[in-house]
């Protein structure tokens, strides 16, 4: 027995869609270890602010305490929601903060290095990615936008943000498996 292309298709998308999704957890020990170095930071820059008379050392001080003190209360947040760092399922890829995107708005995806940091990136390469930035709101708009300034497009998925235990060539075959024809570019 031969099926026709519908019933290929209808078969493929039954399939897909009985797929449990895949959820890649925030880890609570890394969100401690970030937790914990945030809070030195601002330790830090308080300890700056309150013993010297410099103003450089003053706005140091200040500049670190700000800039920790996100990182205190974003940390904290996410070790008491623990958010998925990203969720791959029938539908698409979702990210927190982020639009979703769909399969078949991905043109194809690559593994970048951006900057001379080190950190290496699934560019998701969207066909239309201006109607994508168009979904995005708040500080993940200027994010995207800072994307741009290393040559990937407003969607992509960190190595470190993602950490050691899922390699990001792992993440691209865990996304063939919902998207099986999903194009992969050096």
């Amino acid at each position: 027995m031969t099926l026709d292309q519908g019933s290929k298709q209808w078969c493929r998308t039954s399939i897909l869609a009985a797929m449990q999704p895949m959820v890649y957890p925030f880890s609570p020990w890394r969100g401690m270890l970030f937790l914990l170095g945030s809070l030195v930071f601002v330790a830090g820059g308080i300890w700056m602010f309150t013993s010297s008379s410099s103003f450089m050392d003053r706005a140091a001080g200040v500049a670190s305490v700000a800039f920790f003190g996100i990182g205190v209360v974003k940390f904290t947040g996410q070790l008491l929601r623990r958010p998925a760092l990203l969720t791959l399922s029938a539908d698409g890829i979702s990210q927190p903060g982020m639009p979703s995107v769909g399969w078949s708005d991905i043109d194809h995806v690559r593994i970048v290095e951006a900057g001379a940091s080190g950190h290496f990136y699934i560019d998701i390469v969207l066909r239309h990615p201006q109607a994508y930035f168009d979904r995005i709101t708040g500080p993940r708009a200027q994010l995207a936008k800072a994307n741009q300034a290393f040559g990937l497009g407003p969607a992509v998925i960190s190595n470190v943000v993602m950490g050691k235990k899922w390699p990001l060539p792992r993440i691209i075959d865990d996304m063939r498996q919902f998207h099986p024809a999903l194009q992969v570019h050096p």
